[in-house]
């Protein structure tokens, strides 16, 4: 009820539909098409009775599951292809009326085929009508495109100026959500009247399923999940995780996605603004519990280095589903699932919940393009990268050793990111170099790495994920770990199309000048590692991973989410 109007909801369903067989009782995302009108309506705040008129046993039985009042047995002459909608409610509206002995001062069509109508927004309408004192509110979904009409059969622009689609004027079509009426003004011919109203409904809300596309797309949409993910990335740490979880958010992107990420973390806050995605930026842990609470996600994401008990206890006590990456804290035994793609330890591996080893890494869709790398017989090219930050300055100690092997025929690209604090320094270095005769191509923060990755004959980088993306281009590389934790990353010490040179010290500059004067005139050893690389099915990763975690969604929260009792 609202502002004393008493209001019943009267939905439509008949059993019979050519465009899709049995399309009211089929299933869609768990539920039958026709459960999610009915929990909209007896989700409104202002609807006080909600009754289906079919003149199916099905439909009529899946009704009362799903919380409907009453059920109106729809006769056969308004059950046919042909019978329009109006004497159909009004008989519903009739009978009901007589069997409860109810009077009603609004009557709302409600069809089943709009799965998507938010019941904020049937709410809204109901507002709308009664305190415009309009007589009818139809659902209405706004069009701004270029239309064309015919006209004493010629075609015509229906507008009279080209614009840029943002810029037209909206053309209205009818949604079929729903009808608002006075209960006054419905008959059997009709349940319109005027002053009319219209109530606009987003493209999603005002999607009518005729069709096989349009079940589709709103099955689709009704699967989508509430995704947090909780990353940081600064200087101190790189940016490996920042571009991890990337590249899980854009295999996710028809998912509700926000980035959760600590005030400091401005670097990594950067990288994911510069990929358009929401971002919560927070203080302390505290607020991320707040969020959890708030925004009630469907899954947490967690690639926050280890996790503690207290931390990964407080996110269990929510319910959610949660999902951790590289994890090596307390995470390995509350979260869901465990992605240690890096990590392979044997710990871990009697543990259900973890996933461990290369079949696991994720790589971006820029490494799905190029072609397994084909040896060249000479060391043409030769890339130095060492992630965002570089914190240990190594691009630099590569170019000491390229100065002393003074091979000048040899093309030396290095790429940094945008977190390398040394520029300065590095720049003055290729001057001299460059002076010297050599060839050195400096870029920072290279969108499409992949192809100086590819295009380069041997690869020095970090022990981190850029490892996986060479080696799955089928490049040799020479790994060197930046700090203790990278060098329990297993790939790198297990490929034998990578040489791992271990953890930075005083002496890495001296082992890369005795494996790389090696490497370089070693084409059999090159080729023998390009050729080992080709066993590692790296490419189908990501794909592995999402199947996993919608797997273990639903055996956790299986997807029939309208409660029936």
């Amino acid at each position: 009820m609202y502002k004393d109007n008493k209001i019943l909801a009267i939905i439509p369903a008949r059993g019979g539909s050519k465009g899709i067989p049995r399309k009211n009782v089929r299933f869609m995302n768990g539920n039958p098409l026709i459960a999610y009108i009915i929990r909209t309506s007896i989700s409104s705040c202002y609807i006080d009775k909600t009754i289906i008129t079919t003149d199916d046993d099905e439909i009529s039985n899946y009704s009362y599951l799903y919380g409907a009042d009453a059920v109106v047995s729809r006769p056969s002459k308004h059950a046919d292809d042909n019978t329009t909608l109006d004497p159909v409610i009004y008989h519903a509206y009739k009978r009901y009326q007589e069997q409860e002995g109810e009077n009603f001062d609004i009557i709302i069509t409600l069809q089943p085929t709009s799965p998507l109508l938010s019941t904020h927004s049937l709410d809204k309408a109901i507002e709308s009508l009664i305190d415009n004192n309009s007589s009818t509110m139809i659902s209405v979904v706004p069009v701004r495109h270029l239309f064309w009409e015919k006209k004493e059969d010629k075609l015509k622009p229906y507008h009279p100026t080209r614009l840029n689609r943002q810029q037209l004027d909206p053309v209205y079509f009818e949604a079929g959500s729903f009808v608002i009426s006075k209960a006054e003004n419905i008959t059997e011919n009709s349940r319109i009247s005027e002053p009319i109203d219209v109530f606009e409904l987003s493209e999603i809300e005002g999607t009518d399923v005729d069709n096989y596309l349009d079940w589709t797309i709103a099955e689709k949409i009704l699967s989508k999940k509430k995704i947090l993910i909780r990353v940081d990335g600064n200087k101190e740490i790189g940016l490996g995780h920042i571009y991890n979880t990337l590249i899980l958010a854009n295999n996710l992107m028809l998912h509700d996605l926000t980035f959760v990420m600590n005030k400091e973390s401005q670097l990594g806050i950067h990288k994911i603004a510069q990929n358009n995605y929401p971002i919560i930026e927070i203080e302390k842990d505290e607020d991320f519990f707040e969020i959890i609470e708030r925004e009630k996600p469907d899954i947490i994401i967690l690639d926050v280095l280890d996790t503690d008990n207290e931390f990964v206890k407080k996110i269990n006590s929510f319910n959610r589903f949660m999902v951790s990456i590289e994890e090596l804290g307390a995470g390995l035994k509350y979260a869901d699932v465990v992605f240690n793609a890096i990590y392979e330890y044997e710990a871990s591996r009697s543990l259900d919940n973890v996933y461990s080893g290369y079949p696991y890494v994720c790589l971006r869709d820029e490494f799905f393009i190029l072609p397994f790398k084909k040896i060249n017989e000479e060391v043409m090219n030769i890339l130095i990268t060492f992630g965002g930050v570089d914190q240990n300055d190594l691009t630099h100690q590569c170019l000491n050793v390229f100065e002393k092997l003074n091979k000048h025929k040899i093309k030396i690209s290095i790429i940094t990111g945008f977190g390398y604090k040394n520029k300065e320094k590095l720049l003055s270095k290729i001057e001299k170099m460059v002076d010297k005769g050599f060839e050195i191509e400096f870029l920072q923060d290279v969108k499409f790495i992949s192809r100086y990755m590819h295009e380069a004959d041997i690869v020095i980088t970090s022990n981190g994920r850029t490892v996986f993306e060479i080696a799955s281009l089928g490049v040799p590389s020479i790994s060197i770990s930046q700090n203790e934790r990278e060098t329990h990353h297993t790939f790198a010490q297990q490929a034998d199309g990578v040489i791992y040179l271990g953890l930075s010290d005083e002496n890495t500059e001296n082992k890369l000048h005795e494996v790389l004067e090696g490497l370089v005139g070693n084409f059999a050893q090159r080729k023998r590692m390009n050729l080992s690389l080709a066993k590692y099915d790296l490419l189908n990763g990501v794909k592995r991973v999402i199947r996993i975690i919608f797997d273990k969604l639903e055996e956790k929260f299986p997807s029939n989410l309208l409660n029936t009792s």
